[in-house]
């Protein structure tokens, strides 16, 4: 059953905000620990679905293997997340309510001759940059912190690199991986952890940027 949560102000200054409980992830440190509820907020909404956003982030991972050219439609983020956090987070009821969406690539507003790729059809995707600027609008409205589980990355090592998402040692907040392509086909845009954008992003094969998934969800299971 889908609980209609309260986020009451936070840390970020952020406004009052509805948040959806749906699906099961890993949360805690411990490796062998049972996942729990995610907690989802709502970015928008059409006449029968939701935007959904997950408030905190859930995972880390690569953009993309050794940092080969790429762009969202051949990324292994993509790929991980229509796949292995697709597949482990949600029950076959729950993947009854998630819609596939069309996935239009954005021209980065920095570096607009980057090749964004084609649209894609994904059940779970990534903000692109001008998304992340147009549902989360002001700085502190971007920060982000992740579960105790997305710090330790499954204990993954990925191109010989522990897989874990950095927080700031001063404020505990995350970096979050976007959609978009960066200053070239080998960068990736994220958000840092003050809520900045880096429009030229960093190296995609990074394995310490968190991961903020993304949904479309039909409304009327969410009632």
């Amino acid at each position: 059953m889908l609980i209609l949560l309260l986020l009451l102000a936070s840390r970020t200054g952020a406004a009052e905000q509805e948040t959806y409980s749906f699906g099961n992830y890993w949360q805690t440190y411990e490796l062998d620990g049972e996942k729990s509820p995610l907690e989802w907020l709502i970015l928008d909404e059409t006449d029968d679905a939701y935007l959904l956003i997950t408030k905190y982030s859930v995972d880390a991972n690569i953009f993309n293997h050794n940092n080969a050219y790429t762009t969202w439609s051949n990324s292994a983020m993509r790929k991980f997340l229509n796949s292995y956090f697709y597949n482990e987070c949600f029950s076959e009821e729950e993947k009854e309510r998630i819609l596939l969406t069309t996935v239009k690539p954005d021209v980065n507003d920095e570096y607009k001759k980057v090749p964004q790729g084609p649209a894609t059809k994904d059940y779970v995707f990534l903000l692109s940059a001008r998304e992340a600027i147009q549902y989360f609008t002001t700085n502190d409205n971007r920060i982000a912190y992740a579960t105790p589980f997305a710090t330790i990355g499954h204990a993954r090592i990925i191109g010989n690199k522990w897989a874990g998402a950095y927080t700031s040692f001063a404020t505990g907040a995350t970096c979050w991986r976007l959609r978009t392509m960066g200053m070239d086909n080998y960068h990736a845009c994220a958000v840092h952890e003050n809520g900045t954008i880096s429009m030229g992003g960093d190296i995609l094969f990074a394995p310490h940027y968190a991961v903020r998934p993304c949904i479309w969800i039909r409304k009327g299971e969410l009632q």
